[in-house]
């Protein structure tokens, strides 16, 4: 699972969104417990923020010099923002609740590709005594596969042992001739997802 982080770009803002998502982050750092020693100190934040504040009122006559001094200050709260942000997700370690709790955006999580459910498996002998050689067509979104195979009687209490690998295909080894062995194979794909095929039978030559 990846782990949660913020969105640290603020280009998207308007310059009276930025102001206040600035001034909500201010707020919600100030005095909580989980950002004990933010960096940059709040105290450059508030800075940034009235000096883009004032730029702002400046560049409202249309002086191209002033706009600017405007713009300039819009960057340096960015950077601070940015900068601040990095420190937040430092702290937070992936921890959802302290990252929404600092006033910053979540950056989306992607979604895992979906997991079909896989087909059948075949099951047959290989060419050496005691194989048997388990197939399963290719299931779309599966990354891996998780083959299992179990002695007789199958029973819900059976215990399962595992064989990873990245076909779809695997054989099993050593096993005893003239005992029938049960067969599944997980898929797994993002996000933890995991899938079995239904159980099969076939006994070793």
């Amino acid at each position: 699972m990846k782990i949660a982080k913020l969105i640290l770009s603020f280009t998207k803002f308007s310059d009276g969104n930025l102001v206040n998502k600035a001034g909500s982050i201010n707020q919600l750092m100030t005095g909580n417990p989980d950002f004990p020693t933010p960096a940059p100190p709040l105290a450059e934040l508030t800075t940034a923020i009235a000096d883009f504040v004032a730029a702002r009122i400046d560049a409202a006559t249309g002086d191209k010099v002033k706009i600017a001094a405007k713009n300039q200050a819009r960057r340096v709260l960015e950077s601070v923002l940015t900068q601040l942000g990095m420190y937040v997700m430092y702290i937070c370690n992936g921890d959802v609740v302290m990252l929404a709790g600092s006033g910053f955006d979540l950056a989306k999580q992607p979604e895992p590709n979906p997991l079909e459910q896989p087909g059948v498996v075949t099951v047959s002998n290989g060419i050496s005594t005691g194989e048997l050689v388990a197939r399963l067509p290719r299931v779309k979104g599966a990354y891996s596969y998780l083959y299992q195979i179990t002695p007789d009687p199958y029973t819900a209490d059976s215990v399962w042992q595992n064989q990873p690998a990245m076909a779809s295909s695997n054989t099993f080894d050593n096993l005893t001739p003239g005992r029938r062995y049960w067969i599944r194979v997980g898929a797994v794909g993002s996000g933890s997802q995991l899938a079995f095929s239904p159980v099969t039978s076939q006994v070793a030559q």
